[in-house]
């Protein structure tokens, strides 16, 4: 439960707005970033490079329905194994990345010069 609660928690700081989804169903939940400007495959890769566990259902082999696109903005999230140290440091880090990859989708190059869009 304290890990969970940890998760809920350093999600809703980093990930502010995005909701969570299976809070209550075991050892995964679920955090849909669509309010977000990048896609679940730039935090997966960036994930994937930082040694941190985090999948969408098509990657972590979750079956849902070809009509259902309601997945497609979904990160998978499992607490069971992992100290609260680490989820603290992990979302931090994807939040932080998040962030950055926000900051530079803004910005534009415009003749040689940088504007915001």
């Amino acid at each position: 439960m304290k890990r969970r609660n940890t998760l809920i928690a350093e999600l809703e700081k980093h990930f502010p707005g995005c909701p969570l989804y299976g809070v209550n169903s075991g050892i995964h939940l679920s955090c849909d970033i669509s309010n977000l400007s990048v896609s679940v495959a730039e935090v997966e890769k960036y994930a994937a490079l930082n040694r941190i566990s985090v999948y969408s259902p098509s990657t972590g082999g979750a079956w849902i329905s070809y009509e259902n696109e309601t997945h497609s903005n979904l990160l998978l999230m499992g607490y069971a194994a992992v100290d609260q140290s680490r989820i603290r440091k992990s979302i931090a880090l994807l939040g932080r990345s998040i962030t950055r990859q926000q900051t530079l989708a803004s910005l534009s190059v415009t003749r040689g010069c940088v504007t915001r869009s």
